[in-house]
């Protein structure tokens, strides 16, 4: 009788569990953890603070994405997924750079889908008192949509004494047949005490040269991330 090695099978193991995890549900999760994550420390960017002068920091958290080709702005591909940056620092400020990735997405019609209510609260807040009800139920939500494939990149981009930058995104997600194009500068901050949150938002609204596509045609929306140090 011969035996598999124990190599091998930690191996298929490993395989099985990865291909687990990277479902629509295992994504929606994913975000819901980001999302605790973000709220347990968000309060912490209103602490007014100078930031490091020396080392390097890592951050990861959550990544939100809508977009309308609809200029009634009612109908949205709307993303949720994962960010993570990596910050040097200097006497100057420092450099960041990052990517928004492993997305789930669902379409939603706004204002008159009540189980997409939570997704769109959570654009507007972060209130730590309702966070994991929040969570679970955009999970729940985005649990029944589909795996985009792709990312949004924030290409490295230098930051002053303030933490402000002005990071240039650029990247496709992809799912069923629609193909989601975004490029374009954001804005950045990096804010909380010695710089424990880094924040990145670019929007179609915001008049920086930020712009959408949906199979070709000009979308609004906008692409957000937050996170805070790992």
């Amino acid at each position: 009788m011969t035996s598999t090695p124990i190599s091998l099978i930690a191996i298929g193991a490993a395989l099985v569990a990865i291909s687990g995890c990277d479902t629509v549900g295992g994504r929606a999760d994913a975000f819901a953890d980001a999302y605790n994550k973000v709220a347990a420390d968000f309060a912490l960017a209103n602490v007014n603070s100078t930031l490091p002068t020396s080392g390097q920091a890592s951050y990861s958290g959550l990544a939100m994405v809508a977009a309308s080709a609809n200029m009634n702005n009612d109908v949205f591909d709307s993303y949720v997924g994962t960010s993570e940056f990596t910050a040097s620092f200097n006497n100057a400020g420092g450099n960041i750079s990052g990517k928004m990735s492993d997305f789930a997405v669902r379409e939603m019609v706004a204002n008159n889908d009540p189980d997409a209510k939570p997704f769109f609260d959570s654009l507007s807040q972060l209130d730590s008192t309702t966070t994991t009800q929040t969570a679970a139920s955009i999970a729940a939500f985005f649990s029944e949509g589909e795996l985009a494939n792709g990312e949004i990149t924030v290409e490295e981009t230098a930051f002053g004494n303030n933490g402000a930058f002005t990071p240039k995104l650029q990247g496709e997600l992809q799912h069923g047949t629609t193909t989601l194009v975004v490029s374009g500068n954001g804005n950045g901050i990096l804010g909380g005490n010695q710089a424990n949150v880094v924040a990145v938002v670019g929007g179609t609204a915001l008049q920086n040269g930020f712009a959408m596509t949906r199979n070709g045609v000009n979308a609004l929306g906008l692409a957000a991330a937050i996170a805070t140090k790992d």
